[in-house]
């Protein structure tokens, strides 16, 4: 609580962490985790893996960089993670 970081940022962050398979910046893994922390909430039936590997999917086998998952539709990204539910 003193640092201000929810178990929410962290399960993300961990789960991001793991999952990802490509090169990043500690900047863009910080907006990954923002956007996923987003995605996470606003989806009823979300999980951290389902978003993680989504992210890692758009971009190894999509070829998205990651400011255009950054800029993806929330909703348009919570269907496509959903086939890793």
């Amino acid at each position: 609580r003193e640092l201000d970081i929810s178990i929410c940022d962290l399960e993300v962050a961990n789960e991001l962490d793991a999952v990802l398979d490509f090169d990043y910046t500690e900047e863009q893994f910080e907006s990954l985790c923002d956007f996923s922390v987003e995605i996470y909430l606003k989806a009823e039936k979300m999980t951290t893996d389902a978003i993680a590997y989504c992210i890692n999917d758009l971009v190894e086998e999509e070829g998205k960089t990651v400011e255009e998952i950054l800029k993806m539709n929330k909703w348009d990204f919570i269907v496509k993670a959903n086939n890793w539910l």
